[in-house]
């Protein structure tokens, strides 16, 4: 065997890759592998080579984790962030997000909104729902429904508060110009009070007069696109996401282990972004790549994500974990003097 054949064997570290996803998982199951092994097995050769070697493994190793590891911590971040169950605002925003991001109207916002929490809420199916369940969307009953129920909890809902603010006190001045001209018989004529002065009168008004939201629109639609800037209407629909939707959804999932399922994808989450060791980075990828969510498997959201089959990937880490390319490796190692 000549020396440039046995300098290439020597370099195990040198692995096949298209630079795909896929190939980078592969190369880390037989770097990891050759790793573990050079480690772990009589090795014939001086102890500064091995090192030489293993340092190499290592630093390849660690460079292929961290580009494989980048995406999967993402996807686990955006699943986390719209499955915030401590934190309804933080929830709602995310749902308010993502409809921004596919550029939704208003409307269809709405029809989005109510649809789920129709399907959360059995209180709003008959409310919303004429006939089959999901279809024929009565949507002018249920913004309604939504606005009646926000101007009944006022508190949870500061834009309305905020806009109510604005509107009371335009109306006050309104009616405060409206009696200037009238002495005060008249303005008694016109409330049916006893007022003994014009001071009174006004501070009666600014007391009394106060606009409901209902006095401004009947629908949720009608109170956006009439009285409402961008930023107004994005404050009231999360709100309305955090008031009204949230704590149907959480109380579904929650039946359905949603809080287990969220502990252990934070726990991996955690784990991959924190980890120093290989062989733990290692341990949260294969965590991530086998975590499932009541809506599927994280593997499919990272294959979404990045945009691959995820039957392929699939298929790919089946062969992986079945040992297909073992023997391959094995050669390899006992090349450069691993006893095996």
């Amino acid at each position: 065997m000549n020396w440039y054949f046995k300098l290439k064997i020597a370099q195990i570290w040198d692995v096949e890759s298209s630079y795909s996803f896929e190939d980078k998982l592969k190369n880390i199951y037989e770097l990891e592998y050759k790793y573990n092994m050079l480690r772990t097995r009589p090795f014939k050769g001086l102890d500064r080579r091995k090192e030489n070697i293993l340092s190499h493994l290592e630093n390849k190793l660690n460079d292929i984790i961290e580009r494989v590891k980048d995406p999967i911590l993402e996807v686990f971040k955006n699943w986390l962030e719209t499955h915030a169950l401590t934190d309804p605002r933080k929830w709602a925003e995310e749902r308010c997000k993502m409809s921004g991001e596919v550029g939704l109207s208003i409307s269809e916002i709405m029809d989005s909104l109510i649809y789920e929490k129709a399907r959360y809420s059995e209180i709003m199916d008959s409310l919303i729902y004429e006939k089959a369940r999901y279809s024929d969307v009565n949507s002018e009953n249920a913004e309604r429904v939504l606005l009646q129920e926000a101007s009944n909890n006022i508190e949870q809902y500061p834009s309305l508060k905020q806009l109510l603010y604005v509107y009371n006190k335009d109306y006050i001045m309104n009616e405060k110009e409206e009696i200037e001209n009238y002495d005060i018989n008249e303005i008694n004529e016109m409330y049916g009070q006893n007022f003994s002065t014009r001071e009174e009168a006004l501070k009666w008004i600014e007391e009394s007069f106060s606009l409901d939201i209902l006095d401004l629109g009947s629908s949720v639609s009608e109170i956006i696109e009439n009285y409402m800037n961008d930023i107004l209407s994005e404050m009231f629909i999360i709100e309305l996401y955090q008031n009204q939707v949230f704590p149907y959804w959480y109380r579904y999932w929650k039946e359905r282990g949603i809080d287990e399922t969220r502990a252990s994808i934070e726990y991996i989450y955690k784990g991959l972004k924190r980890s120093e060791d290989i062989n733990d980075k290692i341990k949260y990828i294969n965590l991530a790549l086998n975590a499932y969510h009541q809506g599927g498997s994280m593997l499919e959201n990272l294959c979404e994500y990045l945009g691959i089959d995820d039957r392929e990937l699939e298929e790919a880490l089946t062969e992986l974990s079945a040992g297909k390319d073992v023997e391959k490796w094995n050669s390899e190692l006992r090349e450069i003097g691993v006893e095996i």
